[in-house]
């Protein structure tokens, strides 16, 4: 009716949407329509009143609830005058339909983003009605507006530059005579003068239609172009670098190599590339190099030396520097590296590595270590004999400063901080002697000299110090000093009692000759005999004086030593004072010895001195 509600329905709705014509009839029509769908019916009702016939689709509530969609087209009844009185109309089930419809437009959208993506445009063109179809991506390769119809032919023509139409007219001309499909590069150039590089495609489809697509390549073209540009600088680099440039397959074959080899190893270019590196590197050093191909192989970057093989036959150290080439997958290509001659610094660390060793045996020797400080940081560095000196293992860092000053006394202490001071800023020299206490206990007596060296281009300051065990050096110069001193004192001696010994012997003479002169056994004899026996034991001593000073006619005659040592004890615990414990043991047989009793007793004082 015109105001929407259903008087009369077929019995096919019941199949359509299962509902009966009873269920039905007498309701309004749209309350069978979703919601959303409503606005438009009644829209497409009120022109149906109007006069109009009207198609349209919505979605039907069947009588489970679900949704279907149906194709409806109404149409106005109208009596004698023209008067729209009734509306009459018919539902087709689409449901199917539609989503086929909807399913297509998805597939078509996502044709469209893939070919976006793709960078790749299609076409159809019907020769014989003269209709044609481009994607939306063909349209924008082309520098146009996506449209519903191409723009004609000479237009869109128009953006290849003259090069690339002539070619691709001829081309087509060719498919459309004999059915050859076609692949031709081709320029395109925008209105705003960019270019752009792309591939057209082409081919017959039945008599009159031809499809093709225009696939961009720009990307690709240019990275080509850079990569060559890249190569030819690389090649440029290589060529001119002092160092061997080289590029080897995975399985180590030489695929390029520098002119630098020649300079290096001796050999030409074209001699070494192709052949297996291993070839021109020494037996030795084969599987050091293997292990590191292994490792450039598994993703690192290794720096190796190796000895290589110079055309003359002898050996060349190098220095290699390899890194892996991989694509963008992770598959291992092959390396690059860098290969410099390195034989000159092996020689250098060859020589510093003897001297170094000569050096820490000539401070053994010498008993001297040495050490250096760096002022701003702190840092030393012990020679080996450093540490043997004070007593210590040589080890990987120098004792802390806390333990070295526990080696020291506070006044030394003060003392070498004060010179550190000093010399941290300024340039100078120091020299000193010191007694130190060792961890080990012992006291040891140390020479300690040193400078600070001028300021490094990095700013840094150090202090290099060496230090000597003067230790017996120091004790053997006391005891030629004290040898010297007794000497010096022998010599007094020997003065005085060589002077004393020319007056006793007029005083033991007068004695003499007094004696004889006076009765036997008279008080007076008895008086002068003892004042001869005090006179011949002065002489005696002046004697062993004389021995000392070494100015004594030696006199040999046969002794007991028993009876020699057990007379100069005495002597011997006067000079030795509380320095010695004294002592004599008699031994049970001694043979008798002829000798000079001042040069015996001598030896023995002087055994007695130094100990």
């Amino acid at each position: 009716t015109n105001d929407g509600v259903i008087d009369w329905v077929s019995g096919g709705l019941r199949g359509l949407t299962g509902f009966s014509p009873v269920d039905i009839i007498g309701r309004p029509f749209v309350q069978f329509l979703a919601p959303e769908d409503r606005p438009a019916v009644r829209d497409a009702q009120a022109r149906v009143l109007g006069g109009e016939e009207q198609r349209f689709e919505a979605r039907f509530i069947t009588a489970s609830g679900s949704l279907r969609w149906v194709s409806l087209l109404v149409r106005p009844v109208v009596n004698a005058d023209g008067t729209v009185v009734a509306r009459v109309g018919g539902l087709r089930d689409i449901d199917a339909e539609h989503a086929a419809r909807v399913a297509l437009v998805e597939r078509t959208r996502e044709l469209a983003e893939a070919q976006r993506l793709a960078g790749v445009g299609s076409w159809t063109w019907d020769r014989a009605a003269d209709t044609g179809y481009w994607s939306e991506e063909m349209f924008r390769m082309l520098g146009f507006e996506p449209a519903d119809v191409p723009p004609p032919t000479p237009v869109h023509r128009s953006r290849y530059d003259d090069e690339s139409r002539e070619r691709l007219m001829a081309a087509s001309a060719r498919c459309a005579e004999d059915g050859t499909p076609y692949e031709v590069p081709v320029v395109i150039v925008h209105p705003d003068g960019s270019r752009h590089h792309a591939i057209a495609r082409g081919e017959f489809v039945g008599s009159t239609v031809l499809r093709g697509t225009l696939a961009d390549v720009t990307a690709s073209v240019l990275a080509g172009q850079a990569l060559a540009a890249s190569e030819g600088l690389y090649r440029l680099l290589a060529e001119n670098s002092s160092d061997i440039i080289t590029r080897t397959a995975p399985d180590g074959a030489l695929l390029f190599v520098s002119g630098a080899v020649r300079r290096v190893l001796g050999w030409e270019p074209d001699e070494v590339v192709g052949q297996e590196r291993d070839a021109f590197l020494f037996a030795d050093d084969v599987p050091v190099a293997r292990e590191a191909a292994a490792r450039v192989a598994a993703g690192s970057s290794v720096v190796v030396r190796l000895r290589w093989r110079h055309k003359s036959g002898s050996m060349t150290w190098c220095e290699t520097a390899s890194r892996p080439i991989s694509n963008h997958a992770g598959h291992f290509l092959g390396s690059v590296a860098s290969t410099r001659d390195v034989q000159a610094q092996v020689d250098a660390e060859e020589r510093l590595a003897r001297r170094t060793a000569q050096l820490a045996q000539a401070q053994r020797l010498a008993h001297v270590g040495s050490f250096t400080f760096d002022v701003g940081t702190g840092e030393q560095d012990w020679s080996d004999e450093l540490y043997r000196i004070m007593g210590l293992e040589p080890a990987g860092a120098p004792p802390s400063f806390d333990l070295q000053e526990a080696w020291f006394g506070p006044m030394v202490q003060a003392e070498r901080r004060a010179v550190h001071e000093r010399l941290a800023t300024s340039e100078g020299s120091f020299e000193s002697e010191r007694e130190i206490a060792l961890p080990d206990g012992r006291v040891r007596r140390l020479g300690i000299s040193g400078e600070v060296l001028p300021d490094s281009p990095g700013g840094s300051r150090y202090i290099a110090v060496a230090v000597q065990d003067i230790t017996d050096r120091v004790a053997r110069q006391e005891q030629i000093a004290e040898a010297q001193r007794r000497e010096l004192v022998g010599q007094l001696a020997g003065g005085v009692a060589h002077d004393y010994n020319n007056i006793l012997t007029a005083v033991i003479g007068h004695l003499e000759l007094l004696g004889a002169d006076l009765p036997p056994g008279s008080p007076q004899r008895r008086d002068a005999e003892a004042a001869l026996d005090a006179a011949r034991r002065a002489a005696e001593l002046t004697r062993r004086l004389l021995a000392y000073g070494g100015r004594q006619v030696l006199r040999r005659e046969v002794l007991d030593l028993d009876d020699v040592v057990e007379e100069l004890l005495p002597l011997v615990v006067s000079a030795c004072g509380d320095m010695l414990v004294v002592g004599h043991s008699r031994i049970a047989v001694v043979p008798k010895v002829r000798v000079d009793r001042t040069v015996v007793e001598q030896a023995l004082l002087n055994l007695a001195l130094n100990a």
